[in-house]
């Protein structure tokens, strides 16, 4: 029993003081200093968390809706309704089996950002979870009775709180305020 209670604390304080991705890199290490097989480690545990998390279906939902307002809006059929070239685009394009693609890995250039990997991590799930929640709100379906103008939410950039201590380090990365 005594054992059990050892091994049970010992995970326990190793689960503590892992990162979200469970890379096997410290938390503390700066981004900028993660190459080669720390890299692979990396880009392959944002791999699996991705997809454990749903961010790879959500990301084809995504990509599927957005197929779908392209094709509805460029349709010429004049028997189907928006809504339903839509829909038929989106459904289609999601039972679709994805393609195997011959990844050639992941490159992460944080340039001279030296943020430490857990502030990145923190920042990379509250990302995925904004997306997520995104994917999830899309629809086909056009909203009725509301003509207002949206490019004032478009010009608005906010990032998750999450985000603060990664882009407070690092202001190069930060998409809200990133120059072209």
């Amino acid at each position: 029993m005594q054992k059990l209670l050892i091994l049970i604390g010992s995970l326990f304080i190793f689960t503590a003081c892992s990162t979200p991705f469970n890379s096997g890199i410290s938390g503390d290490t700066p981004v900028n200093g993660i190459s080669g097989e720390d890299e692979t480690a990396l880009c392959t545990a944002m791999e699996t968390e991705a997809e454990a998390q749903g961010v790879t279906e959500a990301s084809k939902k995504f990509a599927c809706y957005l197929g779908g307002q392209l094709s509805a809006a460029f349709a010429m059929d004049g028997d189907a309704s928006f809504e339903e070239t839509c829909q038929e685009s989106y459904d289609s394009c999601m039972s679709e089996e994805a393609e195997e693609s011959e990844d050639a890995g992941c490159e992460l250039n944080f340039g001279d950002c030296a943020a430490p990997l857990a502030d990145y991590e923190a920042c990379t799930l509250a990302n995925w979870d904004e997306m997520k929640t995104m994917a999830d709100e899309m629809s086909c379906k056009e909203e009725e009775g509301d003509d207002t103008d949206d490019t004032a939410d478009a010009d608005t950039c906010a990032n998750p709180e999450a985000c603060k201590a990664f882009y407070d380090a690092c202001p190069e990365l930060d998409p809200c305020t990133a120059t072209e």
